[in-house]
C-alpha cells in the first residue's frame, strides 16, 4: 500500500497553530484577523491549500495531543498521557520523548521517503495585545 503523501506533486507545508491563536488569526469563527486583511500570507496559504481545525484529545495537554496530530491515534493507542513516563516496576519517572510513542508518525513515513523536509517549531507568534 503506498503512503498517503505518494499523491503529493508539489512541495507541501503543514501549518499548526495551537491553542488560543486560532481564535485571533480568525483560523476559527469569528475570523477577525483575516477578514480585517491583516493576514495576508496567511490568508494566500489557506486560499491555495487546505485548511481544517483539529480537536484536541483527552486529556488535552501539549505532550499528548502532539503525538496525537503526528499518529493519527487518540492517546490510548500512542501511549502518552502525561509530560513524564514511569518506569514499569518502578518508581522511576522520565520526560516523554519521540521515543515514547507507541505508534507509527507521519514523520517516520516521510523521512524513509528520498525527498528533503524541513521542521520548524512557532511559539505564540501573535502578540499579547493583538
Amino acid at each position: 500500500m503506498e503512503p498517503w503523501f505518494a499523491a503529493l506533486a508539489r512541495p507541501t507545508a503543514a501549518v499548526s497553530l495551537r491553542g488560543g491563536p486560532q481564535q485571533r488569526l480568525g483560523l476559527a469563527h469569528p475570523r477577525p484577523l483575516l477578514e480585517q486583511g491583516v493576514l495576508p500570507n496567511l490568508r494566500a496559504l489557506i486560499d491555495r491549500g487546505q485548511k481544517d481545525v483539529l480537536r484536541s484529545t483527552v486529556p488535552t495537554h501539549s505532550w499528548s495531543a502532539w503525538p496525537s496530530f503526528l499518529t493519527g491515534v487518540d492517546p490510548v493507542d500512542h501511549g502518552v498521557y502525561d509530560i513524564l513516563e514511569t518506569v514499569p516496576g518502578t518508581h522511576k519517572q522520565y520526560p516523554v520523548t519521540y521515543k515514547s510513542i507507541r505508534a507509527r508518525t507521519f514523520l517516520d513515513d516521510l523521512i524513509a521517503q528520498p525527498t528533503w523536509m524541513e521542521t520548524h517549531t512557532l511559539r505564540e507568534v501573535v502578540p499579547p495585545d493583538a
